[in-house]
C-alpha cells in the first residue's frame, strides 16, 4: 500500500502544505457543523503547538477578514482556500490574532500569515484549531488529505488535481 504522503509529494497537480504544526483533526471530528459536514469544502484541522500560521501554497491573498481569524487565498492552480484560525474566535474581534501578510502578494509557500495568541484563544473559551478548507473541490479531482497524526508546518496536507 503507497503510504499517502508519498502520493501527496509524488501526484501532479497542486499539494497543499499544512499551514501550522500539531496534531492532526479530521473534517468530521471538527466541532463546528460548518467545516465537520463538508459545506465549505473538504477540509482538515490542526491542534497547533505554536500560533505561526503560515501559506500552504504560492498563492494570492484575497481576503484577510478585518478580525484577523480567517484568511481565502487562491493558488495559481485556481485553488479557492480558506484558513480559519480557531473555532468561534470571529468573537474575539481581532483580540490575539497579529497579520503579518499585510502588502504582500502573491505569497510564496511558507510565508508567515498570521500569529495567533493561542493561550488567549483557550482563555476566552475558543477551540485554537487551525482549518484547511478547500472552497472550490468540484473544480478538483482526487482530492486526498492525509492521514498522517501529526504534520509539522511545510509537510504535505492536501493535494489535489485540476479537472481541466
Amino acid at each position: 500500500m503507497l503510504h499517502l504522503k508519498t502520493f501527496l509529494t509524488a501526484t501532479a497537480g497542486l499539494s497543499l502544505s499544512a499551514p501550522a504544526t500539531g496534531k492532526l483533526v479530521p473534517m468530521k471530528k471538527l466541532v463546528d457543523p460548518t467545516f465537520s459536514t463538508g459545506v465549505l469544502g473538504p477540509c482538515v484541522g490542526i491542534e497547533p503547538e505554536d500560533g505561526l500560521i503560515v501559506a500552504p501554497c504560492t498563492s494570492v491573498i484575497t481576503q484577510i477578514f478585518n478580525t484577523g481569524h480567517a484568511i481565502t487565498l487562491t493558488s495559481a492552480e485556481g485553488a479557492d482556500i480558506l484558513i480559519h484560525l480557531g473555532i468561534g474566535t470571529v468573537a474575539l474581534r481581532g483580540q490575539g490574532f497579529q497579520v503579518h501578510a499585510l502588502g504582500v502578494n502573491p505569497v510564496p509557500a511558507g510565508t508567515p500569515l498570521v500569529t495567533c495568541d493561542l493561550d488567549l484563544i483557550r482563555k476566552a473559551g475558543f477551540s485554537p484549531v487551525i482549518v484547511t478548507v478547500l472552497c472550490n473541490a468540484l473544480d478538483f479531482k482526487r482530492v486526498r488529505i492525509t492521514n498522517a497524526p501529526t504534520v509539522r508546518r511545510g509537510d504535505p496536507l492536501m493535494s489535489m488535481r485540476p479537472k481541466r
